[in-house]
Formats: structure tokens, sequence, C-alpha cells
């Protein structure tokens, strides 16, 4: 299923199976001309050579990492809020703060994020964005005009942000702004106030999100992703990151020349949850399941060889809040496979 592969079986072929492989059988009654089924040969593959891989990769998200915004300090109320807070009208404060490395700082100031792994795709600057979800920010009847006050006003180290914006992250009915001006090295507060003059007051009943091209310290500390990674994204500063990620690395195969009858085979001992191929930039296949295990031998070439695995996790490491294994977990080798023909 998986593979696409068809095959014609013989009347007493043996089909094995393994861990969580699927196949379909079609049986159709049919004779050869000579009025018997033809005799079939079956290939078995026996395993020789094997290379490992090296277990650090060149790695990048195909969207920006994540951080959870669920616990926040809330004064309702609140007289000593950033908006003027005397009648009419009243401001609930909800209050958060985070860390920024020096180093995830200037990468956000340099030059189209110099040096930083593209992490959404896309060419545009790096940056940091607020994400909220289920929020409609307005401006509320004519005070609110006059003063100039929406309804749910964004503050981070003391200052003012935009207005909010339909995100492209996610899903269309989140809201986003982008806070990276005003970040700073160090600790940075960032504050949700919710404003009610004449209307019910607005609530903040979903965690919130920022995300952007970093790497989660300590829970709460950002720093600079890195280029090259040790297996498992979840525990090397993705705990919340749901969607593909791109393990890549050159391999030298000079040294290595197959025989008309053998195969180089690639096989990764686990990947959470699905997995691409490519090798030199042409797509060998996808596995939803295992084995993990592909047959790369019209796509190598002696030499140098690019080996990209593009693997995906779930939705529930973002909403489920939980920092289940995602990508690369154990080695990858390549195989050398010598066909052989049995009755």
């Amino acid at each position: 299923m998986e593979s696409g592969e068809i095959r014609q079986l013989a009347s007493d072929s043996v089909l094995t199976y393994a861990p969580g492989e699927l196949r379909v059988l079609s049986v159709v009654p049919e004779e050869s001309p000579n009025g018997s089924i033809e005799q079939m040969f079956d290939i078995e593959r026996e395993a020789g050579d094997v290379i490992l891989l090296d277990n650090l990769w060149r790695f990048q998200t195909l969207e920006p990492n994540v951080l959870l915004l669920d616990q926040w300090q809330v004064t309702l109320n609140d007289r000593q809020s950033r908006m003027n807070a005397t009648m009419p009208g009243q401001v609930n404060t909800y209050r958060t703060t985070f860390t920024m490395t020096q180093e995830l700082i200037e990468r956000l100031q340099s030059p189209s994020g110099r040096g930083l792994p593209d992490q959404s795709n896309n060419n545009s600057s790096p940056k940091i964005e607020f994400i909220l979800d289920d929020v409609e920010q307005k401006i509320p009847s004519h005070i609110g005009f006059l003063q100039r006050r929406r309804n749910l006003e964004i503050f981070v180290n003391g200052v003012r942000q935009n207005a909010l914006q339909p995100s492209t992250w996610q899903d269309q009915h989140y809201a986003s702004v982008d806070i990276t001006p005003h970040l700073l090295a160090g600790e940075n507060e960032l504050e949700i106030l919710t404003v009610s003059l004449l209307e019910p007051m607005p609530a903040i009943s979903f965690p919130a999100f920022l995300i952007g091209p970093f790497v989660i310290e300590d829970r709460m500390r950002l720093n600079a992703s890195p280029e090259h990674m040790f297996g498992c994204w979840a525990t090397a500063g993705y705990p919340y990151y749901a969607g593909a990620g791109e393990y890549s690395q050159q391999v030298d195969l000079t040294q290595v020349s197959l025989a008309p009858d053998e195969e180089l085979w690639l096989e990764a001992e686990d990947i959470r949850e699905t997995a691409s191929l490519y090798v030199n930039d042409m797509e060998v296949g996808i596995r939803l399941w295992p084995p993990y295990h592909w047959d790369i031998t019209p796509y190598v070439e002696q030499g140098s060889n690019w080996i990209t695995i593009r693997a995906a996790n779930t939705l529930e490491n973002l909403y489920g809040k939980t920092a289940l294994p995602s990508g690369m977990n154990g080695r990858v080798k390549l195989v050398r496979r010598t066909l052989s023909k049995r009755l």
C-alpha cells in the first residue's frame, strides 16, 4: 500500500509481513495459454554491507516553531494598567514573561536573518509573532473611538502593539501581530488588556502562542535555532511544534560500487510519525508507518549524495500540550542487499 508496488504471485506463494505492513490482494481467475499457471520466481534480498549515517543532521522546520503561553498572571479591574482605567470602563490585565538571548535578537535584526535556518519556507525576514485564538478586536462604541481604545490591547515591554491581523499560521481564524521590533535581549513582558466600556468584557479563553525561528530552552527561554540537530526535535527545543521537519546530510558513496544483482537500501530505525525520502532532490517514496525502508538504488550516484528525510508528526504536540517523540528517533543506515531468486 505505502510503496505502490504491484507484483504477480504464483499459486504457491507465501506472504510475509513486517509489523504494521498492509497489502491488498486481488484474486482474478486467469489461465495461461498452456492451460496451467506459469511458475514464478520469488525475489529474496540478503543483507550485506552496512553504512551507518552520522547522527548529526542539518535540520529545519517547514513552519515557525511555537511557544505555548497558557499560564498568565491576571489582575481583574486593574487600576494600575497601562490604559487609563478611570471610569467609564474597566480593564483586566493578563501578564506573562519570557526570555530571549542576545544571539536570537541579533539574528532577527540582521538583514534577512542571515545565518538563520528558514523555518517559514519563504524568503521573508524572520520575525516573532504573537497569536491569539477566538478574539475579536474592535473599537467599542463612540467612547472607545474618542479615547482611541480597542476592546483588546497588546503591550510588549510597555509598548502598545498594532492591531491584530488574520494569521497565516495553522488556521485563518487565528489573529496575529508582529512584535519583533519591541523585543529585547533578556526578560520581556507581554500583556493583554481587555477593556470594557459599555459592552461585555472580552475574555481570553484559549492558550496564546509565540511563533518564530527559535528553539525553546528551560521552558520560557528562546534562543536562535541551530543549523544541526541530533534526533528527536521534541527534546531539542521544539516540544510544541506540529508539522514537518527536514533532516539532511551529505553522504559520500565514492567507495560504494553495486553489482548488477545488488541494491542499496536506506533504513531508519524509527520516525515519528510519517516520512518522505529525497535523494539528490528526487523523491524516493513516502512511508506512513514502519518499516521506514527505501530502495535508493536508482537515485544514488558514485561520489557525493544529498539525503533528506522529511518527517511529520501530529497536532497532539501543539493542541494536546504533550511533547511526544517527533521526527528522527534512532539510527539511519545504508544497507547493500544482494538479490537472489527462489522457486
